[in-house]
């Protein structure tokens, strides 16, 4: 049995959000009610607001809902909706953000349940799925990279096999129910975008509803349906149309014991690629990185939850980058640049030289005139394609910054 805690914030949303007129902010306090609440408090005897209000919902922009009655706060000062509204909801958010009422934006909602706030299990699974294929991947020798990179760049047909279906993927026998938190630590947080790539280097990107450090989970299992994998492996689970094509060798690491040591080993390359990063960009999280990676260990490891992973940098050529970096150049070359410069006939240029940046004022430029601006784009990819993607995310409010996501994974004590 394993539980979670929360290192640094954690956000995992629903897509929805509070508009400004379904939160209440009040001495660095902020608490939410939707707008069917607000409607039950209106201040009956106030028709003309009744009116405005019902307008300015109907109406609503995604960061106004009203130019007269811009959040909660003002229709509850103004009398039109009745403060008992405020006992109708006990829980408060910390909200370190003097700017928080003058920017009025939406604020996107953490993911909740009947029983409250919750991680999915999806979201548990799919960090465990990911270091798997990441060490699986690490684990391959060249030749057999080289395979799997050779006209095919569908790399879930690793997993599903020849026919990408979903009855191959040995994934399928892995079970991580949702988890309630019992210990839940409520803050709201700007979150921040960072970029190698930018001048400025970051800029404000939306307010989040964010489980802050110190959370806990309750208590769940990572179960493994070991029969079911060992049946598929011997192939004695058939279908219609035959026998399942089964991954083998990445069905060997569906075991508690092997998962824990990917989960270690694939969370401590993302912290040195981070490392790597800030280095380069600032060190101001650099110290608490090392922080994290020192709290990783081999049975309770940790893991970063949340959104916006790199595809190519975290699962497959940040892999390949550790261990055969000159094969992993080769790739970002064939399989990420056409998603950054579409012209082939450049593309045909650079795959001849691929270090030769003159060519990138003389034939380009003459093929296509003034390409500056892509060509100014690919310089700087091509400096930096070790150190992908180029910019990262991070929370903010008025006490400092942190990064987002990391939780340790601790077994429960008997």
């Amino acid at each position: 049995m394993y539980f979670l805690r929360v290192i640094t914030p954690v956000f995992i949303g629903t897509g929805e959000a509070f508009t400004p007129m379904e939160c209440y902010y009040d001495n660095n306090t902020v608490r939410f009610f939707n707008i069917d609440e607000i409607v039950k408090y209106i201040n009956k005897d106030n028709h003309d607001a009744i009116g405005s209000l019902i307008a300015s919902i109907d109406n609503s922009s995604s960061t106004k809902c009203s130019e007269v009655y811009e959040n909660l706060n003002g229709l509850i000062k103004n009398k039109i909706v009745r403060r008992e509204i405020l006992d109708t909801e006990n829980r408060k958010y910390v909200c370190n953000l003097r700017d928080f009422q003058e920017y009025n934006k939406d604020v996107l909602k953490n993911m909740y349940n009947m029983e409250g706030a919750y991680i999915p299990g999806t979201t548990i699974k799919g960090f465990i799925r990911t270091a798997i294929f990441y060490n699986y991947i690490k684990n391959l020798s060249l030749n057999e990279l080289k395979e799997l990179f050779k006209g095919n760049k569908k790399i879930e047909a690793l997993i599903l096999g020849k026919n990408d279906r979903i009855a191959n993927d040995p994934f399928r026998f892995l079970i991580v129910r949702d988890v309630n938190y019992v210990k839940y630590n409520a803050r709201i947080l700007s979150e921040e975008i960072i970029s190698l790539n930018s001048e400025e280097g970051m800029s404000n990107v939306q307010y989040v509803q964010a489980a802050d450090g110190g959370s806990e989970t309750e208590e769940f299992e990572i179960l493994v349906d070991y029969g079911m994998i060992k049946n598929a492996v011997n192939g004695n689970i058939r279908k219609r149309d035959g026998v399942i094509s089964f991954n083998k060798k990445l069905a060997f690491y569906l075991d508690n014991k092997k998962i824990t040591e990917c989960i270690y080993n694939y969370t401590n390359d993302l912290i040195d690629e981070d490392i790597k990063y800030f280095n380069i960009k600032g060190p101001g999280f650099v110290s608490r990185l090392k922080e994290i990676k020192n709290m990783n260990d081999v049975r309770e490891p940790i893991m970063k939850l949340g959104k916006d992973t790199g595809y190519l940098s975290h699962t497959i050529g940040l892999a390949i980058r550790k261990k055969y970096p000159e094969f992993y150049d080769k790739i970002f070359f064939e399989y990420l640049l056409p998603d950054i410069l579409y012209p082939k006939e450049l593309m045909r240029i650079l795959n001849n030289s691929y270090d030769e940046y003159e060519i990138l004022n003389t034939e380009a430029s003459k093929l296509y005139g003034d390409l500056s601006q892509k060509l100014s784009k690919l310089q700087f990819v091509l400096k930096n394609k070790r150190i992908f993607p180029t910019s990262r995310k991070y929370f903010k409010d008025d006490t400092g910054s942190e990064l987002p996501g990391y939780v340790k994974l601790c077994e429960t004590q008997i």
